[in-house]
């Protein structure tokens, strides 16, 4: 059982190849088994395989990529009616019967023929696949035969002129450059010598420039004190591939008025656990998690009340590394959000607590019920805030919070992992289907993450639209 191939768009719609081998190369070079004679399709363009009555479509690196029913893919399974996109030209893959079709199909591309072709006008596209290849002429040989006519609907159609292979490409350029440089060799040996002199300095002088442009000293700015404000939180801190260059430390002031006060960032590049260590007016709350070689996003810490003052504050992401060492390291998307807190309440606090671990284990039965145990936890923890002392409810809230936070970080990043996995393969299709389903685990649409993923989805639909 063999296939065929309808073209139902393009140059010579309606046309049908039939193939009963194996595999059937498709390219703009002749040795390929369907020859498509265009720019737009590169020299080994994809490849149809068949197993037994299953057949496989294969892109082989083509430059512009093969359609799928409008997709662009690597490899998939045929089915009869699937349109396969190559160029400017669509097929249609068609399955054929055993039996009796074999007369027609030599009926319609003839046997004797050394190519059965598309007609090709104004250069447009044409297509034709080769059933005869003869043996290729060595490089030694200077005289080449002229190829046989070939027959297009019972006209002679002139074939492709075959390069010489005695003459490069550049012969009439290398012979035109001579003939305008007639009078510079011309010159006495010392003016040509001096013109040489003269064009290497200019060209080392603009070298030298460029340079000088391009490797001048950053000026560091790690003694300066930004505002954590939505200016600076679009902006990255740190050495390395960074917007504002603060090898040693970031600091951040903010106002406090006496809520409760919550750190969000994201950072890159930290590589041990000690590295970055993180102050708050001085006093040290705690450490940047380690982020080796890539940047994370969704940090967040809560902000001890008592180091914090009325007034203005500083918080601190101290590298303890440098200067001793050039690290690159990065802090990014700082913002820092109070909340003022009600009145200590303990049994509101239980009650919310409560919602909080329906919702939790609720998660699997609908992706936004992770998120809204969250705020549940966040909540329940307001209440208990502005206690003295502090209740033990307090201690197990907030471990069920970071644990909640924790895991749905863990889920944003294996999401994302998926739709880069799914881009590289050139499955657009499926990056915005796992993308869809990413948006679903946040409802609260000023999450920086949904953001991320909104707009990544945005790029996604434009690219494919294109």
């Amino acid at each position: 059982m063999g296939f065929g191939l309808k073209i139902i768009s393009g140059k010579g719609a309606g046309r049908i190849f039939r193939f009963t081998q194996d595999a059937v190369r498709i390219g703009r070079l002749p040795d390929n088994d369907l020859v498509l004679y265009d720019m737009g399709v590169s020299r080994y363009h994809c490849e149809i395989l068949r197993d037994g009555p299953n057949c496989s479509l294969r892109d082989t690196s083509s430059a512009n990529g093969t359609l799928l029913n409008d997709i662009i893919t690597t490899e998939a399974q045929l089915r009869p009616g699937d349109r396969i996109g190559i160029g400017p030209l669509v097929f249609e893959f068609q399955r054929d019967a055993q039996g009796g079709d074999s007369a027609g199909r030599q009926e319609a591309f003839p046997q004797d023929a050394d190519f059965e072709r598309l007609s090709r006008e104004d250069g447009a596209t044409s297509a034709f696949r080769p059933t005869f290849l003869p043996p290729l002429v060595s490089r030694q040989t200077r005289a080449v035969r002229p190829p046989d006519p070939i027959l297009v609907n019972d006209t002679p159609v002139s074939a492709p002129r075959l390069p010489d292979p005695q003459r490069t490409a550049t012969g009439s350029f290398v012979a035109a450059s001579r003939s305008h440089w007639r009078w510079f060799w011309a010159l006495p040996r010392s003016t040509k010598v001096a013109a040489a002199v003269g064009i290497a300095f200019v060209v080392l002088g603009f070298s030298g420039s460029i340079y000088i442009m391009t490797h001048r000293p950053r000026v560091d700015r790690s003694a300066e004190i930004f505002a954590a404000d939505k200016v600076n939180a679009g902006l990255s801190f740190g050495a390395g591939k960074v917007d504002v260059f603060t090898p040693d430390r970031v600091n951040f002031q903010f106002d406090f008025k006496g809520g409760r006060v919550t750190l969000y960032y994201a950072a890159g590049g930290v590589e041990s656990p000690t590295e970055v260590e993180l102050l708050v007016n001085g006093n040290n709350v705690g450490y940047v998690d380690t982020t080796p070689g890539r940047w994370n996003t969704g940090l967040r810490i809560a902000l001890p009340r008592r180091l914090l003052k009325r007034g203005m504050n500083i918080v601190t992401f101290d590298n303890t590394q440098t200067p001793q060492t050039d690290e690159r390291w990065g802090i990014a998307q700082v913002r820092i959000e109070e909340e003022p807190l009600p009145p200590p309440d303990v049994a509101k606090a239980k009650e919310l607590f409560d919602l909080g671990k329906s919702a939790y284990e609720a998660r699997g039965v609908s992706p936004p019920n992770l998120a809204r145990a969250i705020d549940y936890y966040q909540q329940a923890r307001a209440y208990l805030e502005a206690s003295e002392p502090t209740p033990a409810l307090h201690a197990t809230i907030q471990a069920a919070e970071e644990n909640a936070r924790q895991e749905l970080q863990n889920l944003f990043d294996s999401y994302i992992f998926t739709v880069e996995k799914a881009l590289r393969f050139n499955d657009t299709s499926g990056a915005a289907d796992t993308l869809r389903e990413l948006l679903r685990y946040f409802p609260d649409v000023e999450d920086p993450r949904y953001i991320r993923a909104k707009n990544r989805l945005n790029e996604i639909l434009g690219t494919s639209k294109h």
